[in-house]
């Protein structure tokens, strides 16, 4: 038999997993993964304030733990949404007459009043709590079934589901894309960030990354001159057959890598499909971009032979 004491302990590790949560989750969503792992619903309630801070707060503004009831402790989400009394016009709840006041006393007269109408909309909000909380309820039951009919209906077949919902190209491997698919609904916070960028290829390959930019103009031979007559002047006249060009490099470079791994990152290979996925959701596409594969500082003998092609790969693990 679990007492309260106990009950509350349980509660207050949920409240710290809640709080520390990155991202802006909705409500429902947490609260239906509370409920799927043994979290009663007499245990939760909702307390909508207002939306007015919605565009700078997250949905799930506070969590807490309330054990005002000796027997039934249970968490107390604040949420950044209308409430019933927020949607009603404020005339249902609060007076507004115009009262004869003389000067000395208009201020304090104003005092009262303002204090008068915050307790009636603590009251009026204490009123509808109850019904708030199970509309709440309503929709995460929504939630849940929604999940459930997702991942219990399609059950292996959801992760080809989210591939051809962002439309991968086939031949990544498994693993590795599944854990890309996860990131994909963040890449637009994370593409131009160097740093997220970082941890989030880290995270793709399971590999350390390290990320490298280069801004000096790089010479760049075009290996062929237009003739005269053929080009305008200021538009693509050159003279020569090199130029300048200011567009940055960007090298990423991954390792220390196992030599049996590096052949996998050749462009054709799975894992070289996966770089290219990466690199057209992360960088810009202004950039040039250079893979370098860093071997681990044991494994730089190489033997060339026949029956072991990718044992020495010109440009990848190859070393004089």
């Amino acid at each position: 038999m679990v007492n309260n004491a106990q009950k509350a302990a349980v509660l207050e590790e949920v409240i710290d997993h809640v709080n520390a949560l990155p991202y802006d989750v909705r409500a429902e969503v947490v609260v239906g993964e509370l409920l799927d792992n043994h979290v009663r619903e007499e245990e939760i309630v909702v307390q909508l304030q207002n939306v007015f801070t919605r565009s700078f707060a997250t949905d799930i503004t506070g969590v807490k733990l309330d054990d005002s009831q000796p027997y039934q402790p249970f968490i107390s989400f604040s949420l950044s949404r209308d409430g019933i009394y927020d949607r009603l016009p404020q005339g249902m709840f609060h007076e507004f007459k115009q009262e004869p006041s003389s000067r000395q006393n208009a201020v304090a007269e104003m005092v009262v009043r303002y204090k008068r109408q915050q307790q009636q909309q603590q009251q009026a909000r204490r009123f509808f709590q109850p019904l708030e909380n199970e509309f709440f309820l309503q929709r995460v039951y929504l939630e849940q079934r929604e999940k459930h009919l997702l991942f219990d209906v399609f059950g292996k077949d959801t992760d080809q589901l989210f591939h051809e919902f962002w439309k991968l190209p086939a031949g990544l491997p498994d693993a590795a894309v599944n854990r890309l698919v996860k990131l994909l609904p963040y890449v637009h916070r994370i593409a131009g960030n160097m740093t997220l960028v970082k941890l989030c290829l880290e995270q793709v390959l399971e590999e350390t990354v390290t990320i490298s930019w280069q801004r000096q103009p790089q010479m760049v031979s075009t290996g062929n001159s237009v003739p005269l007559g053929e080009c305008m002047l200021g538009v693509d006249a050159m003279v020569g057959t090199t130029c300048y060009t200011d567009m940055p490099v960007v090298t990423v470079s991954i390792g220390p890598v196992k030599r049996q791994r590096i052949y996998d990152y050749l462009p054709w290979q799975p894992y070289g499909k996966l770089l290219e996925t990466c690199y057209g959701y992360l960088f810009p596409a202004d950039v040039e971009i250079n893979t370098l594969l860093v071997p681990s500082s044991g494994e730089k003998k190489v033997i060339l032979s026949d029956k072991q092609p990718e044992q020495g790969i010109m440009g990848y693990n190859f070393f004089l």
